[in-house]
C-alpha cells in the first residue's frame, strides 16, 4: 500500500515489482493503484512506486524467503 500522512494514497500510482536475484534485478510484475493483494514466490524484492504525475518517487526491499505473507507499505511522503 501506498501511504501520504499515514493513510492510503487515494491517488494514481504506479508500482514495478522487482524480484532480485544474484544482483540483478528481473522485472517481476507492475500494477496501477495505490494497493493490491499479489502473490510472489519466496525471494528478495524491490518495488518501485511512482506517483502517476512523476511527483514523488520511493523504493522498499522486501524479503519473502522467511514469512509467508508480508504487507508492504510505502509512505509517499
Amino acid at each position: 500500500m501506498a501511504t501520504v500522512n499515514n493513510g492510503p494514497a487515494m491517488r494514481p500510482v504506479t508500482w514495478t515489482v522487482y524480484r532480485l536475484d544474484n544482483g540483478k534485478s528481473v522485472w517481476e510484475r507492475s500494477l496501477s493503484r495505490h494497493s493490491a493483494s499479489i502473490e510472489l514466490s519466496p525471494g528478495v524484492y524491490r518495488a518501485d512506486v511512482t506517483f502517476s504525475d512523476g511527483s514523488v518517487s520511493r523504493s522498499r526491499t522486501f524479503d519473502l524467503r522467511t514469512v509467508s505473507s508480508s504487507n508492504v507499505i510505502v509512505a509517499m511522503d
